[in-house]
């Protein structure tokens, strides 16, 4: 895969979902590159889990997601669910 041999540091990327489809990669693929599960990437991905540091630091080096945005969309993602918004 080229993106583990070159990561997105020229590149700043939003989210780990665009990321992933800009580099072609499925859920599993990309969670291969940082050594976790497919589901924990979907999880991350979908803001329901914020990742460990040691896992937050390896998607930021490789994505060029900003560690804010892994916190916030997981905080947000929570917020909406005790609001009621999300079920």
């Amino acid at each position: 895969m080229p993106v583990a041999s070159s990561p997105s540091s020229t590149k700043r990327h939003r989210t780990l979902r665009g990321f992933r489809l800009a580099h072609g990669l499925s859920q599993r693929e990309a969670a291969d590159l940082v050594g976790v599960h497919q589901t924990e990437w979907g999880r991350y991905e979908a803001g329901l889990r914020t990742p460990r540091s040691d896992v937050a630091e390896r998607i930021v080096k490789l994505t060029g997601v900003s560690l804010a945005s892994l916190v916030l969309k997981a905080r947000t993602v929570a917020a909406l669910f005790v609001l009621g918004v999300c079920t």
